[in-house]
């Protein structure tokens, strides 16, 4: 905890002084928590999930240790609004016991706050108190769930390509001539005839050691142009694992079956744009990727398999959370 120094009143220690700024922080499961008290108000933030309590309308502090899960929570109820004292709001925060933060945070709330505390009720009267009800399990599942949602999103182009059953031939000249061909096509699933500038190959290291993993970038030009030329721009680029990169080599003319990565926020990145200029590569702002040896049926095992191990995990700490009825 960090606070700005200034002199106490003699109710609190020197380090709880109420209209300094108060950093705390502490753990909740795997989690970080962070709660900043400025200008009368306290803003906790937990995960993706932000509480904003504005202090001068605090009306209510309940805490208990839930021994069974090694939590500690912390219940606040304030006034829903300035001189509204009948509509109350809650927030409630959690950390794993015997976190120094959370022991800083609750001995400011007490010392600035102290008419508040009904810790000392039990605990159907103070959730009767504070107008709510005993729900601390849902923190960590309902910010897993808002993951889950996030991770969907953010897939979307697996499933869309997952989802694709289509498929379009075309060659590499066609491509070069009306770049309209690839910018919206009918289906992502392609089938295109060219060549492969395999001297001007750009490999990209994923991970380290034992763990790395390769990705090869080759241009793709038309079967009939031997050799690019200082000025000739490349449309299309070939993305390959290493299992790949013998049937490039063996056979640089070809028909390539791929899947064009345009959905989103797919397409060729920055790093490997550098690495395909440092290879004599040179791009327009516009360049095709098509990743060889991948299939719809892959794209969309990754997705479900991703979500799926995701909702698992949420449903399994959600009933590892979930407290027993009270009698």
């Amino acid at each position: 905890m960090t606070t700005t120094p200034s002199t106490p009143p003699h109710n609190l220690p020197p380090a709880l002084h109420p209209e300094d700024e108060h950093h705390f922080t502490f753990q909740f499961t795997i989690l970080e928590v962070s709660a900043l008290v400025k200008h009368h108000q306290l803003v906790v933030r937990f995960g993706m999930k932000v509480n904003v309590v504005p202090l001068d309308r605090l009306r209510f502090l309940y805490r208990r240790e839930l021994k069974d899960r090694d939590v500690t929570e912390i219940t606040i109820a304030y006034s829903s609004q300035p001189n509204r004292r009948d509509r109350l709001k809650r927030a409630r925060i959690y950390s794993n016991r015997g976190q120094k933060g959370m022991e800083e945070l609750w001995s400011f709330l007490l010392w600035s706050h102290p008419e508040t505390n009904i810790s000392h009720y039990p605990l159907r009267e103070a959730y009767h108190t504070m107008g709510t009800r005993d729900l601390p399990w849902l923190a960590v599942p309902s910010v897993m769930s808002l993951g889950i949602v996030l991770v969907a999103l953010a897939g979307m182009p697996l499933l869309l390509h997952g989802l694709d059953r289509g498929e379009v031939s075309v060659t590499a000249a066609d491509v070069y001539q009306n770049p309209m061909l690839l910018d919206q096509p009918t289906s992502h699933n392609i089938k295109i005839l060219g060549r492969a500038e395999l001297s001007q190959t750009a490999r990209l290291q994923d991970g380290q050691g034992e763990y790395a993993e390769f990705k090869y970038f080759s241009p793709l030009y038309p079967a009939s142009e031997k050799a690019p030329s200082a000025s000739t721009i490349a449309r299309v680029i070939l993305q390959y694992p290493k299992k790949e990169a013998d049937t490039l080599i063996s056979q640089s003319t070809q028909a390539y079956q791929g899947t064009l990565r345009s959905i989103g926020w797919e397409g060729l990145g920055d790093q490997t744009r550098r690495l395909l200029e440092s290879q004599g590569v040179l791009l327009g702002p516009s360049v095709f990727l098509i990743e060889l040896g991948v299939t719809p049926a892959d794209d969309l095992t990754i997705y479900l398999s991703l979500l799926g191990a995701l909702s698992l995990i949420t449903l399994i700490t959600t009933l590892y959370l979930k407290p027993p009825r009270l009698g």
